[in-house]
């Protein structure tokens, strides 16, 4: 949303380590937090938490339109193929009954997206598919790279090829074919997340510059937002 909000155009998403690819169907949950409600009434997940600040706008929730969604994982997982629920469930800790119902709930809605629609999912290197789909820009789409606790599992010498990427990337940016970069994960060895946003717009004096928008707990059981982040 604050990506849309920011550009005032539909999103093409592309994620690094995406495992099943639930978080590319983000428009298709329902969120309800302490302080605001969007998405959905009859979706098969909610998502709730305790949201601490305003909601990330002002006035009436802004529409999220996403064109197309794709994502890479060293092994990704295909919930349209037997057995594959059954081991992405594998990966979340059995006490956690919460999770587990979200993961459930998740991935049941999302087997028939899959079916139907996407996103495709390769077994791919991150530094190659960053490259391969931020090599050409789509004029009146928005093309954003998002990631999730999947930075600190990439060798440095990946990084520094992603980051190439996406700095070649943003010169070529503007404002009819903008570029965004987000992600939620640890600055440090600690429990405390950060959400974080890049965004470049062919804007000499604005592109790149990186902002926190968020602090969070690892699970999103507590989402601190950055009342100067709303959008207008």
């Amino acid at each position: 949303m604050h990506v849309a909000t920011q550009t005032g155009l539909p999103l093409r998403l592309f994620e690094i380590g995406a495992s099943a690819g639930l978080n590319l169907w983000c428009d298709r949950y329902r969120y309800q937090t302490t302080s605001w409600v969007w998405g959905d009434e009859g979706a098969a997940l909610r998502l709730t938490g305790d949201w601490r600040g305003p909601a990330p706008w002002s006035g009436a929730a802004p529409a999220l339109h996403i064109h197309s969604r794709a994502g890479c994982d060293a092994d990704p997982i295909d919930l349209a193929q037997p057995g594959q629920g059954l081991r992405l469930t594998s990966f979340v800790w059995p006490d956690q009954q919460d999770r587990l119902k979200r993961v459930h709930a998740a991935q049941q809605a999302a087997a028939a997206w899959f079916v139907a629609e996407g996103p495709t999912l390769r077994a791919q290197a991150a530094a190659d598919f960053v490259s391969e789909q931020l090599a050409t820009a789509t004029p009146g789409l928005t093309t954003v790279l998002m990631h999730s606790v999947v930075w600190q599992y990439i060798a440095p010498v990946e990084q520094q090829a992603i980051l190439a990427a996406l700095n070649a990337a943003g010169t070529r940016a503007t404002a009819a074919a903008p570029l965004a970069w987000l992600r939620y994960e640890p600055p440090r060895a600690d429990l405390r997340m950060e959400l974080r946003c890049r965004v470049w717009r062919g804007d000499p004096a604005a592109d790149g510059e990186d902002c926190l928008l968020a602090t969070g707990h690892p699970h999103a059981a507590w989402v601190e937002w950055d009342a100067s982040q709303a959008a207008p």
